[in-house]
């Protein structure tokens, strides 16, 4: 699956240029609400991901959602972060509507991925990193 089409490297993107300086807006806010969506989504991944997989999904996001937010935690978050925070969001969903993407089918795909093998080819580019970095430093 495109990267693009992933709302939370968006949200990593947006933390790297806040964090390197380049821009002012602060992503802490939309990082709380993916917080909260992963805890939700970690609890049914607990009950319906295979243990490679639930560890392979929960290391993806500790990366991208936890790291990163522990490293703003001290921010304050502004009117303007707020604004950025929801004019991210309508960016994201005109830029699936310009390609002709659907939400709910993008991360129905993706959660395919994680708990069936005939969905691999939905996985993102990071969780196929995941896995080749695995299978070279692993055997059984």
């Amino acid at each position: 699956m495109r990267v693009d089409y992933i709302f939370s490297y968006w949200v990593f993107l947006w933390f790297l240029l806040y964090y390197f300086h380049f821009t002012n807006y602060n992503p802490k806010l939309m990082f709380q609400f993916a917080l909260i969506y992963l805890a939700i989504t970690l609890i049914y991944a607990f009950l319906y991901f295979s243990w490679y997989n639930l560890i392979k999904y929960f290391l993806i996001n500790f990366s991208v959602k936890v790291i990163p937010y522990l490293l703003i935690i001290h921010t304050k978050i502004k009117l303007r972060d707020i604004y950025a925070t929801f004019t991210l969001i309508f960016i994201y969903l005109a830029w699936l509507f310009i390609n002709d993407k659907s939400l709910l089918k993008i991360y129905k795909r993706l959660e395919c991925s994680f708990v069936k093998k005939k969905c691999s080819k939905y996985g993102t580019f990071v969780s196929e990193v995941y896995d080749k970095i695995y299978h070279s430093t692993v055997t059984f």
